[in-house]
């Protein structure tokens, strides 16, 4: 099954908020590792740096969106990449620092409803 671009980059985030495991628990999400690092695991937030300014996996979902038709050719991608890497990468910290599961899907509907804007 193929998916378009907005259902990828909403599963992306929903993963995102599944990674970090039991909210309940408040372990450190699978990224927040690499922002929050001890001195030791310092190439870790050098290795993960410009995925995180860069974010290439959604960079490249949206220009496949736009050659698949379903972002349109005009849409400036640089705003959409940054509103959803900001959200990606977001949600672990807020998971880390007490946010609900339920406070972290809220967010990724919200996002999601810019897609159709």
């Amino acid at each position: 099954m193929t998916t378009n671009g907005k259902t990828r980059i909403e599963a992306h985030s929903n993963d995102t908020i599944a990674c970090d495991g039991a909210v309940a628990d408040r372990q450190h999400a699978c990224i927040v590792g690499a922002i929050n690092c001890a001195p030791a695991n310092k190439s870790l937030q050098e290795y993960m740096r410009p995925f995180r300014v860069q974010a290439p996996e959604i960079r490249k979902r949206l220009e496949r969106g736009v050659e698949e038709g379903d972002v349109p050719e005009d849409v400036d991608l640089e705003p959409l990449i940054s509103l959803y890497a900001g959200l990606i990468y977001g949600l672990p910290v807020r998971a880390r620092d007490g946010a609900s599961r339920k406070a972290l899907l809220a967010g990724v509907t919200g996002a999601m409803a810019a897609w159709d804007s």
